[in-house]
């Protein structure tokens, strides 16, 4: 009785399962073409109206432009003038950016001529070392000498020993 019941539940399961599989079948094969049609429809009007989109596109920048060069040369462009002419922004350029910096609009001199920022890397002698380095470079100094014979074998020895023991006092 009860796998009577299991089996009847397994059944159902796999009955609705298939019920769900056939509708989204259906679905899409109604869906699917809609789409298509759809697309298709999108990319006949692109080509047909092509020349129009552009020359839209064209008399909205064009027509923004006159706008603009209008605002200059009214109130705007006073305003505008007063505000670059400012102490605040004396031998500086001003960018405006729009759409995220998508178009860009650059006003006033060319930053060139900012003053540059002085040099802040350190120079190798200024720099901290750890005395293992030093004395390894020191190190390799006297054998350079010592292969140039610019030194004798006494004097890199006493040197050497110079190197180590005075070195190791400090430590």
């Amino acid at each position: 009785m009860l796998r009577d019941i299991f089996t009847k539940k397994k059944q159902e399961e796999s009955v609705v399962g298939g019920l769900f599989m056939a509708m989204l079948i259906l679905l899409f094969h109604v869906v699917l073409p809609v789409v298509i049609v759809l697309v298709v429809l999108f990319f006949h009007i692109i080509v047909n109206y092509l020349l129009w989109i552009i020359g839209g596109i064209l008399l909205l920048a064009g027509g923004g432009g006159y706008f603009f060069l209008r605002y200059l040369r009214g109130a705007g462009g006073e305003a505008l003038r007063d505000v670059l002419t400012s102490p605040d922004f004396k031998g500086r350029s001003v960018e405006v950016n729009l759409l995220g910096g998508l178009a860009s609009l650059k006003i006033g001199k060319s930053n060139e001529s900012m003053e540059q920022l002085p040099d802040f890397t350190i120079p190798p002698d200024r720099r901290i070392e750890d005395e293992n380095s030093i004395r390894t470079r020191e190190l390799l100094t006297l054998a350079r000498l010592l292969e140039q014979n610019l030194i004798s074998k006494e004097e890199y020895l006493q040197a050497k020993k110079e190197l180590f023991n005075g070195r190791r006092g400090s430590c």
